[in-house]
């Protein structure tokens, strides 16, 4: 490979495909978003259960600090959290 083309390819985004539940692949991601859905979820694990409980079945989101907030429509429910939720009868 040569130098140009080793560049360009450390240039190109990295992209992950993650298989869901039903058999069909994940939008590519780039790992900058993955970086930044990881952070997005350890401020959200930070919480107790008792205020994200309150958030969930209130329908309000969830403020994670630094002016982002949690918006349970659109981030859903984090896979760590959904067994919480299922035990507090929160999921069908």
């Amino acid at each position: 490979m040569d130098r140009s083309a080793l560049c360009t390819t450390l240039q190109a985004p990295i992209r992950w495909r993650t298989p869901l539940s039903t058999g069909a692949m994940a939008p590519r991601v780039s790992l900058a978003a993955r970086s930044r859905r990881v952070s997005r979820e350890d401020a959200l694990e930070e919480l107790d259960l008792a205020t994200l409980a309150q958030a969930y079945r209130s329908g309000h989101s969830v403020y994670l600090g630094r002016g982002d907030f949690w918006v349970w429509a659109q981030d859903g429910i984090p896979s760590w959290l959904v067994p919480r939720f299922e035990d507090l009868g929160f999921l069908p």
